[in-house]
């Protein structure tokens, strides 16, 4: 099964990428250092990733309200835990978007509605996010500069960025013209038709939110704010558990970078790719060798793999539509 071997392919590469790292540091005898970190703020850290889903729930129900959607925080929490394991192994996390657009269509939305709440998301994790990213470059320029390949995939993810706004922005002014657009790509008049169909539907989603909709836009935006700002605070509490300054906004500045990085389309998840930038980031902002390694695998257990493990749990009875999805 194809979701099968993306899970081991992520998996395999994470992991060397972080064993790469602590060998690199000060070799495998650090990994003693876990056992003396304090579990307390290893479980602070865990309970807030954990506590982001719900939030993530929530704006999910505040958006679908708008395109007519009814869905319970419980089921919209569900839904947001189910899409995590597709998003992790696929590049740009791609699947998880698309797994959500297939599972709120089998609450009643149309596929267009279902879109538009999902990418709505996604403008309003861009508004905050690109919003956030200048202080990010700002720390950590001579850390980005100091590398033609880091530069180079920064700025060439930023032109991509600019490239899909702008396509969005068409598909929202032109909605009637994307059959024509698809028909050209997709050489099929039946999937043009389809799928141009269902854009004119998103469209007509989208502006639902900037006509009746500015209430839950508002609302949307705090839910996102409270998201980030939550993932972007767990490594600092890490940094605790080992006994370590937290080092609160050079950690915010860092992770405001690594979402760039973790949406370029190379690896499934950032695997990999994630591990490397956050040594070289956390590398630069004093924490020590002996413990940046564990750090590292503590930081993407909780954040990476533990989304893998538990959205696998359930994701057991749609496994099967799932990979339908990602092919």
């Amino acid at each position: 099964m194809r979701l099968k071997r993306l899970i081991a392919l992520s998996i395999a590469i994470s992991v060397a990428a972080i064993t790469l790292v602590i060998l690199y540091t000060s070799g495998s005898s650090t990994l003693g250092s876990l056992l003396m970190a304090n579990p307390i703020y290893l479980l602070i850290a865990a309970a807030i990733h954990a506590f982001t889903w719900v939030i993530w729930g929530a704006r999910i129900k505040v958006l679908s309200k708008v395109v007519g959607g009814k869905i319970s925080l419980r089921s919209a929490t569900n839904l947001v835990v189910c899409s995590l394991l597709p998003a992790a192994v696929t590049p740009s996390h791609i699947g998880g978007e698309a797994t959500r657009i297939y599972l709120l269509n089998k609450t009643g939305m149309s596929y267009g509605d279902a879109t538009a709440v999902t990418l709505g998301e996604r403008v309003l994790d861009a508004f905050a996010l690109f919003g956030a990213l200048p202080i990010g470059w700002f720390v950590f320029r001579d850390v980005l500069s100091g590398s033609l390949v880091l530069s180079t995939i920064f700025g060439s993810t930023a032109l991509l960025f600019v490239v899909m706004a702008i396509i969005f922005i068409y598909l929202i002014i032109k909605a009637e013209n994307a059959e024509r657009f698809l028909k050209y790509f997709l050489r099929s008049d039946k999937w043009s038709k389809r799928i141009g169909e269902e854009v004119v539907k998103f469209r007509s989603g989208i502006m639902r939110y900037f006509t009746h909709g500015k209430k839950a836009l508002a609302l949307g935006f705090a839910c996102t704010i409270a998201f980030w700002l939550l993932e972007f605070i767990v490594p600092s509490f890490i940094l605790i558990a080992f006994g370590l300054d937290p080092s609160w906004a050079y950690s915010i500045a860092a992770q405001t970078i690594l979402i760039v990085f973790i949406l370029v389309p190379i690896t499934p998840g950032g695997s990999g790719m994630m591990e490397l930038i956050t040594f070289a980031l956390y590398g630069a902002i004093g924490v020590p060798p002996l413990i940046l390694g564990v750090f590292i695998l503590t930081w993407r257990f909780i954040t990476y793999h533990a989304n893998i493990i538990i959205s696998a749990i359930f994701d057991i009875k749609i496994l099967k539509d799932i990979d339908k999805v990602l092919k």
